[in-house]
């Protein structure tokens, strides 16, 4: 291999690299802002009744979200346009696809995000007591938040199965479990409240 080769080749690594760990870095920035910043943020508002506040952060999620998905599909494509040897080059850029911080489909993209029920679903457990019914919470968390829905949260979702803020509420709830805040051997259809999930209300309220 010549000189200039060698040179070549490098810094083609380095450029594959460096674009690699800078799509990484904004991608886990962004999930950094949508699991804690945001929803804090929002938890904060919605505590002291601030709702257009509330509103702000809520559409800031949405914009935040969608452009993590752009970013998300960035990498991919960078993965498969290099995934081949190229100019010389003897690399396989490959990284796992990563989920999307909210899961994508019916929820619909005008609706308001998963990260909104957070603080009333643990709110809605410690006023039931520490578990209940999982109906019995959404009708509760239904009373804290009626008022900060968008109409499209009361559509059905194309299935009919279920209407779209309940859909999303249990995106949440789903995401919440995953995350310890919520028992996950709790019996069916219970949900319940972890310590750490109360060490997370009072977080959000602070």
């Amino acid at each position: 291999m010549s000189e200039e080769q060698y040179h070549n080749d490098e810094q083609y690594n380095n450029v594959m690299s460096n674009v690699k760990l800078l799509l990484e870095e904004i991608e886990n920035y962004i999930n950094v802002l949508i699991l804690d910043i945001l929803p804090r943020k929002l938890g904060q508002a919605a505590y002291v009744g601030d709702y257009k506040v509330v509103e702000e952060i809520r559409e800031q999620i949405i914009r935040v979200s969608g452009f993590l998905k752009t970013a998300q599909k960035l990498r991919q494509e960078w993965d498969v346009l290099f995934s081949k040897k190229v100019a010389g080059a003897n690399i396989s850029p490959h990284t796992p696809e990563l989920p999307p911080p909210f899961p994508a489909g019916e929820r619909g993209a005008e609706t308001t995000p998963e990260a909104f029920y957070r603080l009333p679903i643990l709110e809605a457990l410690v006023e039931l007591g520490g578990e209940a019914p999982g109906k019995k919470v959404l009708e509760l968390v239904y009373e804290k938040v009626k008022d900060q829905l968008l109409a499209s949260d009361l559509e059905p979702i194309p299935s009919g199965k279920d209407i779209r803020w309940h859909k999303n509420a249990n995106w949440c709830r789903y995401k919440m479990k995953e995350e310890g805040l919520l028992a996950s051997d709790s019996p069916r259809g219970i949900w319940e409240i972890t310590s750490r999930g109360r060490e997370e209300l009072e977080r959000l309220r602070r």
